[in-house]
């Protein structure tokens, strides 16, 4: 007795041309994914930038604004001390009403507004240079300049205010 085998399956060569096709398709699927991350961290880094520009700007243009005196020399606060003992002064506050004067002070690339060495708060990150520069000699207007490092770049934020007269 003959039997009569139907032939079910497929065969080795197209088995490999599948297997090539899908290769292919997810190489390509794979591509647009890693484009899209690389888009997606190089928006995180230019919105954590601003982010971080526009609270240094907006913090200390309102101590500013606010303050009876801005870097005066007769104003002497404690020296640095703890983890901010390498901390650079940016510039120092006298509130306005005898509050306790402060100083902005940029540490390990971070902005912090430092009162003494168990009262200071972090103000923004990645925060590479701070200047605060009085315009005019006879004038409360300052101008502030911020760098903040974005990636392998640094971008710049400035603004100029005025002290409010409190006279």
């Amino acid at each position: 007795m003959k039997k009569n085998f139907k032939k079910k399956g497929f065969t080795l060569v197209e088995l490999i041309a599948v297997i090539a096709i899908m290769g292919i398709v997810f190489t390509i699927i794979f591509q647009i994914f890693d484009i899209q991350t690389k888009i997606y961290k190089t928006e995180m880094e230019t919105n954590d930038a601003q982010n971080s520009g526009s609270l240094c700007l907006n913090s200390i243009s309102e101590s500013i604004r606010l303050a009876s005196t801005v870097n005066d020399p007769n104003l002497i606060l404690t020296p640095f001390s703890g983890v901010m003992k390498d901390a650079e002064e940016i510039v120092k506050i006298s509130p306005y009403g005898g509050a306790t004067p402060y100083r902005y002070a940029i540490n390990d690339n971070k902005l912090y507004k430092y009162v003494d060495s168990s009262k200071y708060s972090l103000i923004a990150s990645k925060v590479n240079k701070v200047t605060v520069t009085r315009l005019y000699p006879n004038d409360d207007v300052y101008a502030i300049y911020v760098e903040i490092v974005n990636g392998s770049s640094i971008k710049t934020f400035t603004t100029s205010m005025s002290r409010r007269d409190w006279r």
